[in-house]
């Protein structure tokens, strides 16, 4: 028997055909091979990229629904009839921006969805000659706007600043009063400018208020800078406190705030934001002239009791353990209310007792405040066209300002440890969302 002849490790093996000739469907064969595994590679990768794109979507919404909720629970993210349509800030020309509108009855009016007048708030530039402006109101069902009549109006008691911005009011007259627009169009006279502007979504006159329902219309801060803790410590001490509403002016409101809102379930505050994003820089007093005039009419027959601050303010009822709403009841206080406010002034060293607390609240470690610096701030309960101007007594409601109080003289400071009495309840509460002192 013939041997088997050696084949060389160093050469790979090949088919040979019955001559001992190269098979040729060898090569043909692994370049079928080469492309079924190349198919099969390209296939696997497209499903990869569906599955990594179809699981950041699912993550994006779980991570929105951790946020916000469901929309079914009360708390941040619930149902809110408020922002339906967020507002914006619209250009009409390069000195005359428009920021949100809303329908107003006129007093005159038997029909409860009347909508006589489209108040839109404004900023404007310089002096303008806002006579040449014209307003169209749009109607549903109709291809075409229909003319309404113009008008303008300086916020009350806001003059024009260094920065030569003043906030404004339009008006615009509707001549059928009994249908409702849903947006209105302003335009220069020569129709080279225009901005259309939606009308946010108003309840009939005859709708009265949620009981006992108060709501704080937050400021956004001047600059972009970190809020987030005094942003929490306003909505969760003023929660409370009573307050169940918060309609948020958002300009640089940080992951950290959301997050740890998401996690309130238990205090249940109820919060709406708005964007807040103006063309140019406006000035504290041009911000919550602007604010003021659309929280206003945004919360309008919603809440019975309405107040525009800022993140280092809180509304205290001075009565240990009570609400805002108990304590307006009690004393049967409505109308345009208005409330002392004291400065707690943050460049005031912390107390001493303040070396107890567990957690890093400026509202537990300030006792000091200013004397001096003694002004009011204006209140909304119960409002309506025969509310007279009330002056709240320093006994039943303060406010406490938490901000810089600038120059004076500290050796005349006075003393207020109202809420440092209320440490413990405050700490136990709401403290797990701040940081821990270090010691």
């Amino acid at each position: 028997m013939d041997a088997l002849p050696l084949i060389s490790n160093e050469l790979p093996l090949q088919r040979l055909n019955k001559t001992g000739e190269r098979d040729p469907k060898t090569g043909v064969m692994r370049k079928y091979y080469k492309l079924a595994l190349f198919l099969v590679a390209a296939f696997s990768f497209v499903c990869f990229l569906f599955y990594k794109t179809q699981y950041d979507k699912l993550y994006n919404v779980l991570e929105v629904l951790e946020f916000f909720g469901n929309g079914k629970t009360a708390g941040l993210g619930g149902c809110s009839t408020l922002i339906t349509r967020p507002p914006a800030f619209q250009r009409l020309s390069d000195d005359i921006y428009t920021y949100s509108a809303f329908c107003e009855r006129s007093l005159a009016s038997n029909f409860p969805d009347d909508c006589s007048i489209v108040t839109t708030a404004a900023i404007v530039k310089g002096s303008q000659d806002l006579t040449q402006i014209r307003c169209r109101l749009w109607y549903a069902g109709s291809t075409l706007p229909i003319d309404g009549v113009f008008a303008a109006a300086p916020v009350s008691g806001i003059t024009r600043s260094n920065n030569g911005i003043t906030p404004y009011q339009f008006s615009c007259e509707s001549k059928y009063s009994a249908k409702i627009p849903y947006g209105v169009t302003f335009r220069t006279q020569d129709n080279q400018y225009e901005s259309f502007v939606h009308i946010a979504d108003s309840l009939p006159s005859n709708t009265s208020p949620q009981p006992d329902s108060v709501a704080i219309c937050l400021l956004p801060p001047q600059t972009p800078e970190d809020t987030t803790y005094k942003a929490l410590e306003h909505v969760l001490l003023n929660t409370l406190f009573g307050v169940n509403n918060f309609l948020v002016y958002d300009y640089s409101l940080t992951r950290n705030f959301f997050r740890a809102l998401s996690l309130t379930r238990d205090l249940q505050p109820n919060i709406y934001l708005l964007p807040w994003n103006p063309p140019t820089h406006l000035t504290a007093i041009q911000t919550e002239s602007l604010i003021q005039t659309d929280c206003l009419l945004r919360t309008k027959r919603l809440f019975e009791t309405v107040m525009v601050l800022n993140n280092t303010q809180i509304l205290v009822p001075r009565d240990h353990g009570a609400t805002i709403q108990a304590t307006l009841k009690e004393t049967n206080l409505k109308g345009h209310l208005k409330v002392t406010v004291r400065h707690f002034c943050s460049e005031m060293a912390p107390e001493a007792s303040s070396d107890s607390n567990i957690y890093s609240l400026t509202s537990l470690e300030q006792a000091s405040f200013d004397p001096n610096a003694r002004h009011k701030v204006g209140v909304e309960s119960k409002v309506d066209f025969k509310s007279e101007l009330v002056t709240v007594s320093e006994e039943f409601l303060v406010l406490h300002d938490y901000g810089a109080c600038g120059k004076y003289e500290f050796e005349t400071s006075a003393k207020d440890t109202f809420l440092l009495e209320q440490r413990q309840r405050i700490e136990n509460k709401v403290g797990r969302f701040f940081p821990k002192k270090t010691v």
